[in-house]
């Protein structure tokens, strides 16, 4: 679609009222010197009621594209040169005001031909973050932490709040579902769930990055919930409160995951439900279980917060995003073919940590100087043994019975790199460990993805019969 003169008068429009609003908060700083965290929310609340206004004055992706563009250069040069003081002159680091036209041009493309789905993302974005840091900021008292930055009960309950009322009112007055038996009813829990998932990025979330994932991660979820049924909602909104309960509890009693680490568990395991089966998830859920059962028998000293978990999680997850794009598409072939990588990916992150656990608390035995590295073989095939077993028993159970040169590959993969992963690896606590030594391991975790991949399109081993029930 080519750029109309109607595209540039409401580009020109867009940008003016925006400029409009950097100057109003600009005076207000500097005439009456308010915090900046409220001079910061109001570019922000007010750059998302601006944006608004795009898919109603602008069609061409073009002008959306220059204008965020724009905007996101003069963030940038704003922050180099110190200009911009009413936006960013914050004592945390951020980088939230460079994310924000980068994802309203994504909104933009994805949604504007749904507006009740830009508006509730763009809702979600420019009030529901705001509410959680003024309501925070004034009111916080029960303070909780996230990586080296604080935030408050109190902020996040405003977060939830606010989204449930900004997902909901966009729903109510559009109706996609007009006249559909359970409307009410599955707006109210699609707002539910939306409100319970973004609340938990904008508590995860570090530097600024909610200003991506949480009006990202509102959209998807919207998709998503309007591609099933009330008593689908029902049951996805329970699991996750089920999740979010069994999984505070357990990890508050075992003191092995700090609350980030906690959140990070429950969205990815929510989240390999909801792209994909139980089935996927299944190997999260055991895997946490069996990591609080060693870290509790092995007395592991840390707690995990963010870094750890979400490198030990991203490449399945990376690989389930795949095959959920295979069932977009009905593509049940791929969809089946990315659960053998997804599961070796899986089993040896679990393998990894478990194996750090020990390795920290026998460390004097295994680096004995005759016999460091037959134990450290034994002990990394011993573990890798027990969990991929494990994790092939419950998948039997589960009905998924591979055939044998599936189970020959998997084992010997897995196995393998484990083998390697025990022999390479620095016993160190999670948390304190550079970022190098987590890449490492999810290198790993992408190999074994990879190398099951091959055999299985080299004919070497069969797909894991997964379905979507």
């Amino acid at each position: 679609m080519g750029i109309s003169e109607q595209d540039l008068i409401g580009g020109s429009i867009i940008a003016s009222a925006f400029l409009a609003l950097l100057v109003t908060a600009e005076a207000w700083r500097y005439f009456l010197r308010p915090p900046t965290e409220y001079t910061r929310k109001l570019v922000h609340a007010g750059g998302g009621f601006i944006a608004l206004g795009l898919p109603q004055l602008v069609s061409s992706h073009w002008v959306v594209l220059v204008l965020g563009g724009s905007m996101g250069a003069l963030f940038v040069l704003s922050k180099r040169f110190g200009w911009l003081a009413s936006v960013h002159a914050v004592e945390r680091r951020s980088r939230g005001a460079e994310y924000y036209p980068v994802v309203i041009y994504l909104l933009f493309v994805l949604a504007a031909n749904e507006p009740w789905k830009y508006v509730a993302a763009v809702l979600n974005l420019a009030v529901a973050d705001a509410s959680a840091a003024m309501i925070g900021k004034r009111f916080g008292r029960i303070k909780y932490r996230v990586a080296d930055q604080c935030k408050s009960l109190e902020g996040s309950l405003a977060f939830y709040v606010a989204s449930f009322l900004v997902t909901l009112g966009p729903l109510l007055w559009w109706s996609p579902l007009k006249d559909s038996p359970g409307e009410w009813a599955h707006y109210c829990l699609a707002a539910h769930l939306i409100a319970l998932l973004v609340t938990c990025f904008e508590a995860v979330s570090q530097d600024g990055q909610d200003n991506l994932w949480i009006p990202l991660g509102a959209l998807l979820v919207l998709t998503k919930t309007f591609q099933t049924d009330v008593a689908d909602l029902w049951v996805q909104n329970l699991s996750f409160v089920g999740i979010l309960v069994v999984a505070s509890t357990v990890a508050r009693f075992s003191r092995t995951f700090e609350l980030a680490g906690v959140l990070i568990f429950c969205l990815s395991s929510y989240g390999c439900w909801a792209m994909g089966s139980f089935d996927w998830a299944l190997p999260i859920f055991l895997g946490f279980f069996l990591y609080v059962a060693v870290c509790s028998w092995m007395q592991a000293t840390w707690g995990l917060q963010i870094r750890a978990v979400t490198w030990s999680v991203i490449v399945p997850f990376m690989i389930l995003a795949i095959g959920n794009i295979a069932i977009q598409y009905e593509n049940m072939e791929l969809y089946r073919f990315m659960y053998g990588p997804f599961l070796a990916a899986a089993t040896l992150a679990l393998v990894q940590a478990t194996y750090n656990v020990f390795a920290c608390s026998k460390v004097q035995e295994l680096n004995a100087a005759k016999r460091m590295i037959r134990k450290r073989l034994i002990v990394g095939i011993l573990i890798a043994l027990v969990i991929e077993t494990l994790f092939v028993s419950a998948s039997i159970l589960r009905g998924i019975a591979p055939n044998a040169s599936a189970l020959i590959c998997f084992f010997s993969i897995v196995a393998s790199l484990s083998i390697l992963s025990s022999l390479t690896n620095t016993a160190s606590n999670p948390e304190t460990a550079g970022n190098g030594w987590l890449a490492r391991r999810a290198c790993l975790n992408a190999i074994a993805a990879l190398s099951i991949a091959t055999a299985q399109w080299l004919d070497l081993s069969g797909p894991w019969p997964i379905s979507l029930e």
